[in-house]
């Protein structure tokens, strides 16, 4: 789902690990004049809440726990430029994937299955999860725009592939 580019002084994150929690989230867009951050406190099952009582941050912090569907989620993942990945890892990474293809530039730690998709400042950001540092964008739109078309992309050749393999099945 494809609107517009988000506000690019907006970041969200489903908060799911404390690893990539808030304190990832401020140490690695210091540099990107942020001042909304959308906090979905959904967190894996084996996580806790990450508390949030008695500190001051520079920039706005709405939060939204559980939606009733997707559509939902995604609406309020597109009011932002910015989508910060929620883990380490992932398996198919279906949550950054998805923002990638509503034109959002994805923050990411330089791990799998992101640094298979994401180009460290050509379609998004990456970052050392074990020592994060503030990452640098000089054209957010740009970057939106080159993780759209990579999706866009991808999709359209797994479309080719797909028939030919079911092809070869039969």
């Amino acid at each position: 789902r494809f609107d517009s580019y988000g506000d690019p002084r907006g970041v969200y994150l489903w908060n799911r690990r404390k690893d990539i929690g808030l304190n990832c989230l401020l140490t690695t867009t210091k540099n990107l004049s942020i001042q909304k951050i959308h906090l979905h406190r959904a967190p894996d099952s084996d996580q806790d809440w990450e508390s949030m009582a008695g500190q001051s941050y520079h920039a706005s912090i709405s939060t939204s726990e559980w939606y009733d569907d997707k559509h939902e989620m995604m609406t309020d993942v597109c009011r932002y430029a910015y989508y910060m990945a929620p883990r380490r890892r992932e398996g198919i990474g279906m949550s950054f994937l998805e923002a990638m293809a509503s034109g959002r530039c994805v923050i990411a730690p330089n791990d799998s299955t992101m640094n298979e998709y994401i180009v460290d400042g050509v379609n998004g950001c990456l970052y050392d999860w074990c020592k994060p540092k503030p990452v640098y964008v000089q054209d957010v739109r740009s970057l939106q725009k080159a993780a759209l078309e990579y999706i866009q992309t991808g999709y359209g050749e797994w479309l080719v592939k797909s028939n030919k393999i079911l092809l070869w099945l039969n």
